[in-house]
């Protein structure tokens, strides 16, 4: 819905289209704004306090009640204010197209390392090169802008009073048409070549070093947010894991409980059957307890070994029981038959 309402906020910047389909377009509008009030309602009924400690629920939320203030604003604002309002309101229809920075992971470690940096650093990186904005512009000011020195009346437009001077070296900042500002104090004629030395200047520390500073620091921000967000993962999936290990653990104990009871009750002939009913138990992403000796594979198959080598034995007892019970009872009949009758 987003992406579609992304498209018909794109047709309605042509004219043609905007004219000829205006009822089609204010119907698919009036629908999408049902669509999301009712998800920002089902949200709410779902998770009734959760819901307001993220910020792009708040920011849907505030949309949606805009968007929903829309025509009572327009009813009772008329004239050119009417106009303005009307204006304004379309306008903020734009902001739908950022509720997908909820839907994508990247985008919101993006915005929210950007927000982070905005809050903790940029106000004092601002604030610095104001200063330094306001010592190069008293400085120009003396050197280009004063009425005793700058001859040129370009120069004294550009520096004429602090006011321009921050406002043409805010130019120098952009590092955007600056060059126009410099051939106007180059042309003054107590300038010389310092002119020249104090524009470099400025824009090696305004432009260069300062921009580096915010760049970076964005870039690390980012970097940390990135690195918190996969620890954060990592340590979900390891509660997950954690939390279903536990409970087939829980589980199958409970199951061994259980075949061990009726393996008591005699309801398996050896412990072969049972093993056997516990693995037809276990679903393919089931966890296997290694932690307990009777659910321990390695454990199983040498004690599987070992009745196998137990049932080898029986069964040679069971032969030799049987050979010496056939000669015992040939002995104690040879010895009950008369003595003629007897074998050589």
């Amino acid at each position: 819905m987003i992406i579609f309402n992304t498209v018909v906020l794109a047709l309605e910047t042509s004219p043609s289209l905007r004219y000829e389909f205006e009822l089609e377009l204010a119907i698919i509008d009036q629908s999408l704004l049902a669509i999301y009030t009712v998800e920002a309602i089902l949200r709410i009924y779902a998770e009734p306090k959760n819901y307001w400690l993220q910020f792009s629920n708040l920011f849907d939320f505030l949309l949606v009640i805009v968007s929903l203030c829309q025509p009572v604003i327009e009813m009772f604002v008329k004239g050119a204010g009417g106009v303005m309002v009307f204006r304004m309101f379309r306008a903020l229809k734009a902001l739908r197209t950022l509720r997908s920075v909820s839907f994508s992971t990247n985008l919101q470690v993006l915005v929210s390392a950007l927000i982070d940096t905005i809050r903790r650093y940029v106000v004092s990186v601002i604030i610095l090169l104001v200063f330094i904005m306001f010592l190069f512009g008293v400085v120009g000011y003396y050197l280009f802008g004063s009425n005793k020195f700058a001859a040129d009346q370009s120069a004294r437009e550009d520096w004429g009073n602090l006011g321009r001077a921050m406002l043409s070296l805010f130019t120098y900042v952009t590092a955007d048409g600056w060059t126009a500002i410099q051939e106007n104090i180059d042309d003054a004629d107590m300038t010389g070549k310092w002119s020249r030395l104090y524009t470099i200047g400025f824009i090696c520390i305004g432009h260069f070093i300062m921009t580096n500073v915010f760049i970076g620091i964005i870039i690390m921000n980012i970097s940390e947010a990135t690195e918190t967000f996969r620890k954060e993962r990592r340590r979900e999936r390891e509660l997950a894991v954690r939390r279903k290990k536990s409970f087939m653990m829980k589980r199958q104990r409970e199951d061994i409980n259980r075949m061990m009871e009726k393996q008591r009750r005699g309801n398996w002939s050896n412990f072969y059957e049972m093993v056997q009913s516990f693995q037809e138990s276990l679903s393919h992403d089931d966890y296997t307890t290694v932690h307990d000796m009777c659910t321990n594979p390695v454990w199983i198959n040498t004690f599987l070994s070992s009745l196998d080598q137990q049932d080898y034995t029986l069964e040679n007892l069971f032969f030799l029981h049987f050979e010496m019970m056939h000669t015992l009872a040939a002995m104690a009949e040879n010895e009950t038959r008369p003595e003629e009758q007897r074998p050589a």
